[in-house]
């Protein structure tokens, strides 16, 4: 087994994990339950997700793909820049950047 992730916390192992599983990349996590132990103290780099010797380089490029992707908030907040830009929310006086109250 070799560490192809260290992950922020057990939900991103679990997307890591299911990114894999989705290339036929079988994917096990460890660490997770140690977060819990450490309290307030911040748990970085415990959770780790890990494959077989033989799935590293495949999962490595997977992962490493995954990681330089956009984030999906990047590209909901661009959007949302440009529906101002365009005008297409009007200014509610509550907050000028929430299309909520609208």
């Amino acid at each position: 087994m070799i560490v192809v992730y260290h992950a922020a916390n057990s939900i991103e192992a679990h997307i890591i994990k299911s990114v894999l599983e989705q290339q036929n990349i079988i994917a096990y996590i460890f660490g997770e339950y140690l977060q819990g132990g450490v309290g307030e103290i911040p748990a970085i780099g415990l959770v780790t997700v890990n494959v077989s010797d033989n799935d590293y380089q495949n999962a490595k490029e997977i992962v490493d793909a995954w990681d330089a992707a956009t984030p999906i908030e990047h590209s909901i907040n661009h959007a949302h820049d440009d529906a101002f830009k365009n005008n297409t929310f009007k200014n509610n006086g509550f907050n000028n950047k929430s299309p909520i109250f609208t």
